[in-house]
Formats: C-alpha cells, sequence, structure tokens
C-alpha cells in the first residue's frame, strides 16, 4: 500500500511575514537564497518542513530589504506551488511583522498562538 500526499491546488497563502534584518540581508546575499533558508530556519525556529518563501522587497522609503512569507503548510517530499496575494495597487495582502532580533524568537510559537485566535 501507497502513501498518496495531496498538495493544495492553486497555491498555498502565507500566514504571515517577517522582515529580516540586515545581517539576514548579508547571508541571504553571500549564501544565496537555498542556503540561507536553512539558516533561517534554524535561527528563528521554523520546522524545517515548513514551506516559506524569501523575497527581496523595497520599502516606502525605497530601501532593500529581504521577508520571509511563512505558509500553513509542512512537507518534507515537494515543494508545492506558492502564490503571494497582491492588492490592485501591487502591495502585499498579508501582515508582514518585524520582530525584535535581540530576543529569542521561536516562529512555530508565533504560528501556534495566532491560530488560537484566527476567527473560523
Amino acid at each position: 500500500m501507497a502513501i498518496v500526499k495531496f498538495y493544495p491546488k492553486g497555491g498555498m497563502k502565507p500566514l504571515f511575514a517577517l522582515k529580516l534584518v540586515d545581517t539576514f540581508n548579508k547571508i541571504i546575499q553571500e549564501l544565496g537564497i537555498e542556503k540561507a533558508e536553512e539558516i533561517i530556519k534554524i535561527a528563528l525556529n521554523i520546522n524545517k518542513n515548513r514551506i516559506i518563501d524569501i523575497r527581496e522587497v523595497e520599502d516606502s522609503n525605497g530601501d532593500i530589504s529581504f521577508i520571509v512569507i511563512l505558509y500553513d503548510f509542512i512537507s518534507k517530499y515537494k515543494r508545492p506551488k506558492t502564490s503571494i496575494p497582491q492588492t490592485e495597487e501591487g502591495f502585499f495582502d498579508f501582515n508582514i511583522y518585524q520582530l525584535d532580533f535581540n530576543r529569542t524568537i521561536d516562529i512555530e510559537k508565533i504560528i501556534k498562538d495566532q491560530k488560537k485566535y484566527l476567527i473560523k
């Protein structure tokens, strides 16, 4: 008997995103997205099988930085198609948080706590 894994049709929607500090920006530029993704998952306590996207963005001041988009999907097999919702003006249509990187960050705990308060 085989195990069949289904993936969301039409892409996944993001839970939220995090604006990264300059240190992570330099890591991404030096190591590339794929290797930096591993480091970010370890540093921010993100499940190693959680689907994330790292995107370069420009803020309203014209400064370039990176955000990590977190999805409510965990898979150790295949990376499903992701979608990044935008408004008509071209802005992201999900929350982007800026956390205090001087403290210990546990993204999986934040996701768990956030789900408690969502209306179903």
